[in-house]
């Protein structure tokens, strides 16, 4: 097999929007920015143009981007000028996904939201930034979608899957149902996309 590129997949997913009459977005990833960098490539730059020259390049368009690195964010926003919707992931201090100087700790605040706020439209936590449950009792929420939604940022957290579920889930509907209905996220990540299309409402 081949990996197909970013302009292939863009191509294929416009494609298929025209041929089946509908709009499936993009939701890209920046990854390892700091990295690449290093290595004297500049991948939020690439992307970026690269999205602006398929139509991907304003809140309107059906498009979100995505990075864990809260100073790589700031950056696409101010220096590099992408006007479109932005989410600034959350990982744990611990798993070091971010540079040391990106306290995650510090974002989930009130203060920290607040600052994402004024550059990106929304967060993306882990489940468990979410929803935890003492051992064999019911899910509760953080309160960190309630703060981030005071903010003004949407939220979307990671990742929704049937074969990996937390241990107060029976299923996967019943995980989806905890988040998307009853704490009120705005959207998710998942592996099993075909079981989220029960809770997208119809047109």
């Amino acid at each position: 097999f081949r990996i197909s590129t970013l302009a292939e997949e863009l191509e294929l997913i416009q494609g298929m929007n025209v041929s089946t009459g509908r709009v499936a977005g993009i939701y890209p990833e920046i990854k390892a920015p700091e990295f690449h960098l290093a290595e004297g490539k500049d991948i939020s730059r690439i992307v970026i143009q690269m999205l602006a020259d398929y139509g991907y390049a304003t809140k309107d368009d059906p498009i979100y981007l995505q990075c864990f690195n809260w100073n790589e964010v700031r950056r696409i926003r101010g220096e590099l000028g992408f006007q479109g919707r932005l989410v600034q992931l959350f990982g744990e201090n611990k798993w070091e996904i971010a540079p040391k100087d990106v306290d995650f700790d510090y974002l989930k605040s009130p203060a920290g939201l607040a600052e994402i706020a004024k550059v990106a439209d929304g967060i993306g936590p882990w489940l468990e930034q979410v929803a935890v449950a003492p051992e064999g009792g019911k899910a509760k929420p953080t309160g960190l979608v309630k703060a981030a939604h005071a903010a003004g940022l949407e939220v979307h957290p990671y990742t929704f899957r049937a074969d990996a579920l937390p241990k107060y889930a029976r299923s996967l509907e019943e995980l989806m149902q905890l988040f998307l209905v009853d704490i009120g996220v705005d959207g998710i990540f998942t592996d099993f996309p075909d079981h989220g299309m029960a809770f997208i409402p119809s047109e």
